[in-house]
């Protein structure tokens, strides 16, 4: 009995292997087939398995079912992205900010897709925001890049030299 999937999706949360992940929500979801939580898990198991069209269609029945979880619209976010659907994907991450506006990895990720679009002074607003709640390496990273893009060379080389007092650890 899996109390409607809650508990279990601690121990689907831990596993590694994304295909025993999908496993053990198909699992979950044969007995309660609107289970949010095993929708977004199955989700982000197709996303580490790079099939966007699925984790996608999961990320959308997750909102459907609950619109004000977090993790679906992120995992809608980035999986739009990954599938070129860059409107669908700058919703969902704005959609995910507006429920959390803590989540450093929604500002980072948001960012890199600004960054892909050239819309540079939206990816630094969002790259300031989530260095401001954390010393993210791969945040400055990526303002050092749009300082670079943007020909402020001395900038790019201030936030390259931060780069080499952080520990890399994200």
């Amino acid at each position: 009995d899996y109390e409607d999937g809650e508990e279990h999706q601690f121990s689907i949360l831990s596993m590694t292997d994304p295909e025993e992940v999908i496993r053990e929500c198909n699992n979950v979801l044969n007995l309660y087939p609107q289970n949010f939580l095993a929708l977004s898990c199955r989700s982000l198991g197709f996303i580490k398995l790079e099939r966007w069209t699925f984790a996608i269609e999961d990320a959308k029945r997750a909102i459907e079912v609950n619109p004000r979880y977090k993790w679906p619209y992120y995992h809608l976010g980035y999986a739009s992205y990954r599938n070129l659907d860059f409107e669908l994907a700058l919703k969902s991450l704005s959609q995910v900010l507006k429920l959390d506006s803590h989540l450093v990895e929604g500002y980072c990720r948001r960012a890199q897709l600004y960054y892909h679009l050239h819309r540079y002074e939206q990816a630094s607003k969002d790259l300031k925001i989530a260095i401001g709640k954390t010393q993210s390496y791969s945040a400055r990273y990526l303002i050092g890049k749009i300082y670079f893009q943007r020909n402020k060379i001395s900038d790019s080389l201030n936030t390259f030299s931060l780069l080499l007092r952080i520990d890399r650890r994200d």
